[in-house]
């Protein structure tokens, strides 16, 4: 709905990665840089621990597994967050 706030983070390796998403009224977009040689997730997993969530947020996010664990980590044993209120896939692994 158009009255519902709705913040997208996104972590690229490269800034020139962004592209074109549609407009929503109450949409923000936030895109993060990953420093060279950072694991993937890593400035996903810093934004977000400065992030305000509100009682009725709802969150989903999704990406490499190991950034994932440290985000559920993060929301669920940090910040006390109930496991209904997000959804935090891992799609794919880092290898190597």
């Amino acid at each position: 709905p158009d009255d519902r706030q709705v913040r997208v983070i996104i972590e690229v390796r490269h800034l020139e990665a962004r592209i074109s998403l549609s407009d929503h009224p109450s949409t923000s977009v936030d895109w993060l840089e990953l420093p060279s040689g950072a694991a993937p997730g890593a400035s996903l997993v810093e934004s977000l621990s400065t992030v305000e969530i509100e009682s009725d947020t709802r969150i989903w996010v999704a990406g490499e597994a190991g950034a994932m664990q440290r985000i559920r980590r993060h929301l669920f044993e940090e910040r006390f967050l109930p496991r209904a209120a997000a959804t935090v896939r891992g799609y794919w692994k880092l290898r190597g």
